[in-house]
Parts: structure tokens; C-alpha cells; sequence
């Protein structure tokens, strides 16, 4: 093996080590955090539904961890971001299995989320079946 083999081969060791390291840092803060973050990721998104865009949200929800959460107004911004991410995507997980109409349909892919079953049952889309 080469000098550059070598160096390049032990590079990679130390990158793939600071990937796990970073990895268990940032489970470990959303495990103390995610509570937090993710109530924040759900009030920023209602409260601001339109008018702002997704890295203005994001932006506003890391500012907010970090002055609701004293630990995390000095951490590492990558980490702050990282929990703000984790918790943004249990909150789209959350989102996916919403079903506000109670008709079976799930409000991703009905069509009528508000319009519940009206006593005839729904079509495969979620729309109250009309009586004749």
C-alpha cells in the first residue's frame, strides 16, 4: 500500500467514525429534546401555514429550541438543526396518518379530508358516496 493509500484509508476510518459519533450525539439530544422540538415544528407549521418559506420555518424552530431548551443555546448548530429536522419528520409521520373526516381515507390522498362519510359511505377517494 501506497503512502496516499494509506493516508486516504485512514481518512475514511476518521470520517466514518465522526459520522457515528455525530449520529449518537444527535440521537441522544433528540432523545432529551425531541419532546420539545417537536412541539415547536407543530406550532411553527400551523402558525405559519403560508407566508413563510420551509428554511424561514426552519430557522424560526431552531431559534425557538434554542430559547425554550438552555442546553441547546449553546450547542453546536448543526446538532440544533439536526433535532429540528428529526422532530420535522415525525411530525410529516404524524401528518400521513391523519385521517380529520373519519371515513377510512387518509387526508393525503382524499380528496374530500373535511366530508365524512354522509350515511352512504365514501368513494375510494374519500367523497361522500350522494344519496339518490
Amino acid at each position: 500500500m501506497t503512502t496516499w493509500e494509506t493516508v486516504i484509508a485512514w481518512l475514511a476510518d476518521v470520517g466514518e467514525r465522526l459520522f457515528k459519533f455525530s449520529r449518537t450525539i444527535a440521537a441522544k439530544a433528540y432523545k432529551d429534546f425531541g419532546d420539545d422540538a417537536l412541539m415547536i415544528v407543530m406550532n411553527v407549521a400551523l402558525a405559519y401555514a403560508t407566508g413563510k418559506t420551509g428554511s424561514e420555518k426552519k430557522q424560526l424552530a431552531v431559534d425557538m429550541l434554542r430559547a425554550s431548551a438552555p442546553p441547546m443555546a449553546t450547542a453546536a448548530t448543526w446538532l440544533v438543526e439536526t433535532v429540528v429536522q428529526m422532530a420535522y419528520g415525525e411530525y410529516m409521520s404524524i401528518q400521513a396518518m391523519k385521517d380529520t373526516d373519519g371515513d377510512g381515507i387518509l387526508d393525503w390522498k382524499d380528496v374530500c379530508p373535511l366530508l365524512g362519510d354522509a350515511g352512504c359511505g365514501v368513494t375510494p377517494d374519500g367523497c361522500p358516496v350522494p344519496r339518490k
